[in-house]
């Protein structure tokens, strides 16, 4: 588009308008009767704020920018205009220049003239400012647009902050208060006890390095949350408060508490950046006496969480967003919540076995992800399923597929389908499986469930 704008003819760029037509503005300090334009003035801010001719340290340190982030609406005033004062004024250019997509409202740009503009401060105020900044993070993709509506926002909050990460670690630090007295034991970081905990926090890592560069915030927060489903994953496989009946397993019980509490260290300090005041929580119930802000990339390694520390239990950092008012600072103990469960689902069962409905709740325990073929072959002994290797973007997984009579690898191969990312594990003709492709079939015809263009490895469908 920048290109395409150079070739025109380019004339003069005039920076003032008349106050006899624009009454507000800056006034020009040469001639009283005009005011500066808006963009010339507005632009200027992006220097002076960080202290040129008024703070040179401060602006040595800030400037030039490593990248500049903007509205692709606004392409030829950052990448046009701006270039052009800089380079009059002898100064370095931003780096990078990334526009970002847009906020939609059904499908259409805010617009205070359609009425459908959404106020994030009223929306921060309510529901706080953390889950909010959470969201916008979590729910572009950068470089396209986003439609934002309140109950989507809800619904994330509740299944992923609340759900997901809130009862994780409060399951992990009130176990370690009930079962350890409070205090973070004395293990070795290499157990194997701890090794799918270990391995997906350096994958963890691993895929944030590479996707920090890409300013790809929606799939660094994804990573974390692949770390944090293996966590809570771990939790039921582990089952602490079978451990703490087995004197004879302390050691295992020992470990399993460490690795959780370890990785909601890693995790708070990923989610710092994104939710600052709710990390610090985090940080502060697990009872590290280090500043969260003090902390940097090279902190998040493994086994770096001091023994004696005492953790320190409080209110629930993400309280789920319902009707209930006041949340209940009693925790059930795993035992007790495994029945409730249990009793609940058995009822659900019998209701939705009348009209073969599922509740929207169900629905949204389906993680439905956009998944890109890297190898396809086909299984040793069964003429109707292919292995295929497959990117979620953060992680690589495998997965076997009964299509082999439909498609062959070479058809499969450098394609994207769309895969449930959250599927048990299964072992099938003695390959293992995680997760599964989505296709329909009539007729003794079946299609897979495909993107309609090509999207980002991971992206969400919902």
């Amino acid at each position: 588009e920048i290109l395409g704008f150079l070739k025109q003819p380019l004339g003069d760029l005039c920076i003032s308008r008349p106050k006899a037509r624009l009454k507000w503005g800056v006034e020009l300090p040469f001639d009283s009767d005009y005011v500066t334009y808006v963009w010339f003035d507005a632009l200027i801010n992006y220097i002076s704020a960080p202290g040129f001719l008024s703070d040179t340290d401060r602006f040595n340190n800030w400037w030039p920018a490593s990248c500049h982030l903007i509205g692709k609406d606004i392409l030829t005033t950052h990448c046009v205009y701006w270039p052009t004062m800089l380079k009059a004024l002898g100064l370095p250019m931003p780096e990078t220049v990334m526009g970002h997509g847009w906020w939609m409202v059904d499908e259409q740009k805010m617009s205070k003239s359609l009425g459908n503009v959404i106020k994030p401060l009223a929306l921060a105020d309510k529901y706080g400012v953390d889950p909010f900044r959470y969201f916008l993070a979590r729910d572009m993709v950068l470089g396209q647009d986003s439609s934002f509506s309140e109950t989507g926002f809800v619904t994330r909050y509740n299944s992923e902050l609340a759900n997901d990460l809130g009862n994780l670690l409060n399951r992990s630090v009130v176990m370690a208060d009930r079962y350890l007295g409070g205090v973070v034991p004395e293990v070795d970081p290499a157990s194997s006890t701890m090794s799918p905990l270990r391995e997906e926090a350096e994958k963890t890592r691993a895929a944030i390095d590479a996707l920090l560069p890409k300013l790809d915030t929606s799939r660094i927060l994804e990573a974390v949350w692949v770390l944090i489903r293996e966590a809570n994953r771990f939790v039921e496989t582990q089952a602490p408060w079978a451990l703490a009946k087995d004197e004879a397993r302390k050691v295992e019980l020992d470990e399993t508490i460490y690795g959780l509490l370890e990785t909601m260290r890693h995790v708070s300090l990923w989610l710092h950046p994104v939710m600052p005041e709710r990390a610090e929580e985090m940080w502060r119930q697990l009872g590290i006496a280090e500043s969260i802000s003090e902390q940097r990339k090279d902190d998040v390694v493994w086994g770096k969480l001091k023994a004696g520390v005492k953790v320190s239990p409080g209110d629930p950092v993400f309280p789920r967003i319902d009707e209930i008012v006041e949340i209940a600072k009693t925790i059930e103990s795993d035992e007790q919540k495994e029945n409730a469960v249990a009793e609940e689902e058995t009822s659900e069962q019998n209701d939705a076995a009348e009209d073969n409905l599922i509740t929207f709740d169900d629905f949204l325990k389906v993680d439905l992800r956009v998944a890109k073929v890297v190898k396809a072959e086909k299984v040793e002994g069964a003429d109707r399923l292919l292995k295929l290797q497959i990117s979620l973007g953060s992680e690589e997984r495998q997965i076997v597929a009964g299509v082999a009579e439909h498609y062959t690898p070479e058809d499969l191969e450098g394609t994207q389908i769309v895969v449930v990312a959250n599927l048990a594990p299964a072992t099938i003709r003695g390959v293992k499986s995680e997760g599964m492709l989505l296709a329909a079939s009539t007729g003794g015809k079946l299609a897979l469930l495909r993107p309609e263009s090509e999207i980002s490895e991971g992206t969400q469908v919902r």
